[in-house]
């Protein structure tokens, strides 16, 4: 689990004052407090969906309505929830984890703070039900929460704090237009196919560790459209790299890439190409 505060200074406001919603998510009543008529400052379980009753559809698209309106936001999300991680979660567990946040959340927030537990910790406090009700706890030990799992996502969490206090630490010194002379950048050439959302989320993660800007890229055949599976495939892919903030140019033919050729050699001259 990572937890971070948004500001090292808590702004102080009357809760007693305003009224709190009870929603009712999974047959458990949860108090929550939408951004709509409430400002909170605390929001849990960030990459989970709001009820249909809320301004917005996910609960870290609250965040920037709580922020503009001047009050600090906490919050908690778990190392499985991060969108670029969603295939290395899925090879380690076999779970495919649907509910997602995007990484940018965790790269604006002022401070993150890793809050670990070991994996014999954690599983007893799933049996006290402490985080599951009892009779939901043994299901989730025998399944996502097992020993082994725990462990793997323990090393990944690690590993992912370790780089964002490198990150921290090593703040870029040019000037965004130096910056942009000598910089690489990654083009991700993709397919109307599952297969190109890992290509995406590999692509991002390496932009991220190198500093690069990324672009992603399909060419379209010649003489037909797509099909209704390609696209489908295709706004999957778009709104997957709208949550990674990763660009996809509108379908191009092979023939137009060619007619664009100087246009794109300059641009990518320093590229590194996954696909």
């Amino acid at each position: 689990m990572m937890d971070w505060p948004s500001s090292a200074r808590l702004r102080r406001f009357d809760v007693a004052a305003t009224p709190i919603r009870l929603l009712q998510e999974n047959d458990d009543a949860q108090r929550f407090s939408g951004a709509t008529g409430f400002l909170a400052q605390q929001i849990d379980e960030l990459a989970h969906t709001n009820s249909s009753t809320m301004h917005h559809a996910k609960r870290y698209e609250d965040i920037e309505d709580i922020l503009d309106a001047g009050i600090d936001v906490i919050s908690t999300v778990n190392i499985q929830h991060l969108e670029s991680l969603n295939d290395a979660i899925f090879e380690l567990t076999g779970v495919r984890v649907r509910e997602t946040f995007p990484d940018r959340i965790l790269d604006e927030a002022d401070e993150v703070v890793l809050v670990d537990l070991s994996p014999e910790e954690l599983r007893e406090r799933l049996r006290a039900g402490k985080v599951y009700p009892r009779e939901r706890a043994e299901v989730a030990l025998e399944n996502f929460f097992r020993q082994e799992n725990l462990a793997a996502l323990r090393e990944l969490v690690l590993r992912e704090v370790a780089e964002d206090v490198e990150a921290r630490r090593n703040p870029a010194t040019l000037e965004p237009l130096s910056r942009q002379a000598v910089a690489e950048r990654i083009l991700a050439l993709i397919e109307p196919q599952p297969k190109s959302q890992r290509i995406l989320r590999r692509a991002w993660r390496s932009s991220q560790r190198l500093g690069a800007e990324i672009d992603a890229l399909w060419m379209r055949p010649d003489g037909r459209e797509p099909t209704e599976e390609e696209a489908t495939q295709l706004a999957a892919l778009r709104r997957l790299a709208s949550l990674l903030g990763i660009q996809i140019p509108r379908a191009d033919s092979v023939q137009a890439c060619r007619n664009r050729k100087v246009g794109l050699t300059q641009k990518f001259r320093d590229c590194r190409l996954f696909g």
